[in-house]
């Protein structure tokens, strides 16, 4: 009887470590879509997390991406890149996946709208994804 829990038990665990490495290297890959830039008027407004959107802070919105995620951005034309936490809900723009705070747009090089790759490196509740 003891053989067949333990049996049991390891089965188990093999399954729930396939089931959550599949997950982490799905939540992994990198995405590509069109981000923009915050407007300035949103400076001191609440965002989605609680916190107040500030200009000079490396942040973004996102539709998708769990609040309190942290993302690496890429710009596809500059290849210039940053990591932003993801604090608040949007764009509300049709075609648009990630709003981009100044200091955060400013840093990949996207002036308007421009083609980036996101990628998750944490997701609350997952840890880290160091791929």
């Amino acid at each position: 009887m003891a053989t067949l829990a333990r049996q049991l038990s390891l089965t188990t665990a093999a399954f729930l470590f396939l089931i959550s490495t599949s997950q982490a290297d799905a939540s992994t890959h990198a995405t590509t879509t069109k981000a923009s830039v915050y407007s300035n008027k949103l400076a001191g407004k609440k965002t989605a997390s609680g916190k107040l959107y500030k200009p000079g802070s490396m942040t973004a919105a996102s539709k998708s991406l769990p609040i309190g995620s942290k993302v690496q951005v890429k710009n596809k034309n500059t290849g210039k890149k940053a990591i932003v936490t993801i604090t608040d809900r949007g764009p509300n723009v049709k075609g648009r996946g990630i709003d981009l705070s100044r200091k955060a747009a400013n840093t990949v090089g996207v002036k308007g709208v421009s083609e980036v790759s996101v990628k998750p490196l944490t997701v609350p509740g997952k840890g880290s994804k160091n791929q």
